[in-house]
């Protein structure tokens, strides 16, 4: 398929010194200012592709106060790589002008950088508007192994897979000891709730041998996605803290298209090691299981084309998402919170116990907001794609390669 392809990178940036202060916005390892980051390796990979692409890169900073000097930071980055391709930068003050330009709340609210899902939502959106067919979502943390990658990224898109078109597709990671599989183990607090082991689990179904099989995961890292995805109405979900790729793979199954694994889409994994405390990471992971159970029971009642259900998922997140899940958040949080006490870590030994609230959370609200996002989203992106100049806003920062050939 003859598709223009843009490949997509959120970069994620915090505080100098990593620090975060109260109405941060939480990422799982966001670059500090004053540290060089994975952009540039990343971003120097991507000169082994045979192929013709663009890049867009979107900025996302964990705070406004840091804004500006992420603009100045990232220009000077990209304007001192030697890069044989095109990069669009995208910044919080690009989408600040199309805001303006619209003058629509609801375009804020459908097009902004304030979490992982309406990130993720700008990664499809913004090549959209731009002209693209193929979005390829990558992030700043990995490397491209294959110098064939993009002959690879649009095969079997809009083909059919068990009578469905495919309309996604993600690839998998290969661990910095060069396996698809996690070596190390999860935490003893994490005995109930450890989801390496059920994603290890998951990752066999690598090894069957097929290139292209049905999937219960997905890595938000290493995606691809076809425009027909907002001609349908279909989005991430702005409601779910973390997870958003799985959360989408199921936003896309109950429209009854295909989302499927491509195993021979490959991407070298090398996170930095995440600064935020246990805690958050526990009370993000509960959060997210708690609301895609609930969105998951309240849809399979709605008029939805394909239902799906907690044994479609399995092993992961499926075997997370059953009547266990309650009792295994309760068990957790008094795992971490003992595990804090132990280190005299009081403060947040009780932080760990306030996650058992989310217990009694009323997740039905947020699912019926996503209801109505939904009808939003339907609307302001046909109204984007079809807004006059708002291309020359997302070009005004462009960084050509041309120059560099020469």
């Amino acid at each position: 398929m003859n598709l223009k392809r843009a490949v997509v990178i959120p970069t994620y940036w915090s505080r100098k010194g990593g620090e975060w202060r109260d109405g941060d916005l939480v990422f799982d390892h966001p670059t500090p200012l004053d540290e060089k980051g994975t952009l540039q390796r990343c971003l120097e990979s991507l000169n082994k592709l045979e192929g013709s692409f663009d890049l867009v890169v979107i900025a996302v900073s964990t705070h406004p106060d840091i804004q500006e000097s992420l603009e100045i930071k990232l220009n000077d980055l990209l304007n001192s790589l030697d890069l044989h391709y095109t990069v669009i930068p995208i910044f919080p003050s690009t989408i600040r002008e199309i805001h303006k330009r619209l003058g629509d709340e609801t375009v804020k609210e459908v097009l902004n950088l304030n979490g992982y899902s309406q990130v993720r939502n700008g990664c499809i959106l913004i090549p959209l508007i731009l002209g693209f067919d193929a979005f390829i979502l990558l992030d700043d943390d990995e490397v491209v192994l294959d110098k064939d990658f993009l002959s690879l990224v649009t095969e079997y898109l809009g083909e059919l897979f068990t009578d469905r078109e495919i309309i996604a597709k993600a690839g998998i990671y290969i661990q910095p000891h060069g396996s698809p599989f996690f070596k190390d183990k999860e935490a003893t607090w994490r005995f109930f709730l450890n989801g390496k082991k059920a994603m290890n689990e998951a990752f066999k179904i690598i090894e069957l041998g097929n290139r292209i099989v049905d999937t219960p995961f997905a890595f938000g890292g290493n995606m691809v996605i076809s425009k027909k995805v907002i001609e349908e109405g279909i989005s991430f979900d702005p409601y779910i803290p973390r997870g958003e790729d799985i959360d989408f793979l199921v936003n896309v199954k109950v429209e009854g298209y295909a989302f499927v694994l491509d195993t021979a889409l490959r991407i070298l994994h090398l996170p930095p090691k995440s600064r935020n405390p246990d805690w958050i990471k526990l009370r993000q992971d509960a959060s997210r299981l708690l609301y895609m159970r609930c969105k998951m029971n309240l849809l399979k009642n709605l008029n939805v084309k394909c239902g799906i259900t907690p044994k479609d998922l399995e092993p992961y997140p499926g075997s997370f998402l059953n009547w266990t899940l309650r009792p295994r958040i309760f068990l957790t949080s008094i795992l971490l919170a003992i595990d804090y006490a132990l280190r005299l870590k009081f403060d947040d030994s009780r932080e760990a116990l306030s996650n058992i609230k989310l217990l009694f959370k009323n997740y039905s609200i947020l699912v019926s907001k996503y209801l109505l996002f939904k009808e939003k989203w339907k609307e302001t992106t046909l109204k984007l794609i079809n807004s006059p100049d708002l291309a020359d806003i997302l070009l005004k920062n462009i960084v050509d390669a041309e120059p560099r050939r020469q």
